[in-house]
């Protein structure tokens, strides 16, 4: 999926427990991995990211920005921080996914697609995926986003 980026550097936003960043690393990318609450290299706040203006080439959150209650906020710190590309990584609207411990924004396609182009956010790719443990089970499926900041 990050095929069309030309990455040096990459925030992991939420990195619980860190696989995008192992894989970006493996790949030749500086990463730095984020959380407020697991051992992350650094901690803190995905609303109030600790870095300076485009930073990064990538920011990005597998899995956690259905934990945000204010996601436009913390897309918003995602642009601030980074050069151009967003990867974004959340479940499907499901009741699983609604009644999950931490979860405020479980939103449908359509409602995440409306917040990327208000925000002034291209999909350069969107892709369906199965995180279940069996493929054949589709209960645990998520959408997968690499956006780019519209120039």
């Amino acid at each position: 999926m990050l095929e069309p980026c030309h990455l040096e550097s990459a925030l992991e936003v939420c990195a619980c427990p860190g696989h995008l960043t192992d894989l970006l690393r493996e790949r030749g990318v500086r990463t730095v991995s984020l959380d407020g609450r697991y051992a992350a290299e650094v901690r803190g706040d995905m609303h109030h990211l600790p870095f300076k203006d485009s930073t990064f080439d990538l920011v990005a959150w597998r899995h956690g920005l259905e934990h945000s209650p204010l996601p436009y906020l913390a897309l918003w710190e995602g642009m601030r921080v980074s050069r151009e590309w967003l990867l974004v990584v959340v479940p499907w609207q499901t009741p699983k996914s609604i009644n999950w411990p931490g979860h405020f924004s479980v939103l449908t396609k359509v409602e995440w697609e409306r917040m990327f182009a208000l925000l002034g956010l291209e999909t350069v790719i969107c892709e369906e995926g199965d995180m279940s443990e069996t493929a054949e089970s589709r209960v645990d499926m998520e959408w997968r986003y690499l956006l780019r900041r519209r120039r």
